[in-house]
């Protein structure tokens, strides 16, 4: 347990394009496909796969991102420990236009 490597990050982040390449063939699934893809993205565009930023980001891949977020502050993961209900909801407040 601890930080990730950077090659650990680099592989995490392929997530992104595995989760869209499942997704495409599915044609009654297509429509998930962007929202799949950039739901790493960042409103201040240093998020990825393509370093969207603002309004670039489909709306349904922030609503993702946000519940992806809330889910990895709140839960244990290998590298950090869960934050509280009440301390996730001051890391959002923090987080809010970025």
């Amino acid at each position: 347990d601890g930080p990730l490597s950077t090659t650990e990050f680099d592989l995490m982040k392929d997530h992104v394009l595995t989760g869209e390449n499942i997704i495409k063939p599915i044609e009654y699934l297509r429509f998930a496909s962007p929202m799949i893809r950039h739901h790493h993205e960042r409103y201040d565009g240093l998020g990825y796969p393509d370093g969207l930023r603002g309004d670039q980001i489909p709306l349904g891949a922030r609503i993702i991102g946000v519940a992806d977020a809330f889910d990895a502050m709140t839960t244990h993961r290998p590298y950090n420990e869960p934050l509280s209900l009440g301390e996730a909801m001051e890391e959002f407040e923090a987080l809010k236009g970025k």
